[in-house]
């Protein structure tokens, strides 16, 4: 009885120890990651994107010279609530804000989604974050 106290014991101890890193590496796409950039799928990493949710600051970066503009959307479910577009070329970046408008202040504690899309809607990466 008192291997099977122990077997028991050192399993519990292990698993509370695993169990908070296999929570913290889940899907990368819905986590709550404000203001850090992510880009469009692929290898070129084409474009990127940032959002801060002080004064809901939405970029959206152009980073290579390849034709392709890049596109970023926000989402509220599947209504879309604005889109911005980055066509300049390597290094051309566009912004909004709050101080844009009233479609551009995004409710605060809400969670929307965050498009980086590829001008042809190619290499989308999708974030989900709280404003």
């Amino acid at each position: 009885m008192r291997r099977v106290r122990t077997a028991i014991a050192a399993t519990v101890v292990t698993a509370a120890a695993i169990l908070p890193t296999v929570m913290a590496s889940g899907d990368e796409n819905s986590a709550d990651a404000s203001g850090q950039n992510w880009w469009t799928s692929g290898d070129s990493r084409a474009g990127s994107a940032n959002f801060q949710s002080d004064g809901d600051l939405f970029t959206v970066c152009d980073e290579i010279s390849d034709g392709s503009d890049v596109v970023g959307k926000v989402r509220d479910g599947q209504d879309v609530v604005y889109t911005i577009v980055a066509d300049g070329g390597s290094g051309d970046c566009e912004r909004r804000n709050s101080g844009d408008g009233n479609k551009f202040d995004l409710r605060e504690g809400a969670r929307y989604t965050f498009e980086v899309c590829l001008s042809f809607m190619d290499r989308c990466q999708v974030r989900t974050l709280t404003a």
